[in-house]
């Protein structure tokens, strides 16, 4: 594998970030290895860019208005790390929730693996009862 520039590292996650907020068009920065890990999910992740289309779209069923915003992070020329959040507002069920109307706010962080000019590996690190509390009828 080859490493990339700083500078095409930051696009590639820039690109990834637009692509979290819906824009489809951006999904070739994703490597055809691609693997997605989050809390929740199989242990080998999801893998390739389809499984993470079709995550995606599920996800926006669920939160259609879904924005995603980095606060901060390190770039390397192979490996970044960002702090995400993420806000929408729950309108599709979540783990046998009913929609509850309500946004929803969510911190995570994120390591990116790139090679080869495209994002290769995604391992995202988040509280899932931070979710899920705020979806409780109490919230």
């Amino acid at each position: 594998m080859t490493t990339t520039t700083r500078s095409a590292v930051e696009r590639l996650v820039n690109d990834y970030e637009a692509l979290l907020d819906g824009d489809t068009s951006k999904l070739d920065v994703l490597a055809e290895s691609f693997t997605y890990h989050a809390p929740g999910m199989p242990v080998e992740g999801l893998q390739g860019p389809e499984a993470f289309a079709e995550y995606l779209d599920a996800a926006r069923e669920r939160f259609p208005d879904l924005r995603v915003t980095i606060e901060n992070g390190l770039v390397d020329d192979e490996v970044t790390m960002q702090e995400w959040s993420m806000a929408g507002t729950h309108e599709g069920e979540v783990d046998g929730v009913p929609p509850t109307g309500r946004e929803m706010k969510l911190s995570t962080m994120t390591t990116t693996v790139v090679a080869d000019g495209k994002i290769q590996e995604v391992r995202e690190y988040f509280d899932p009862q931070e979710l899920q509390s705020q979806m409780e009828a109490d919230a």
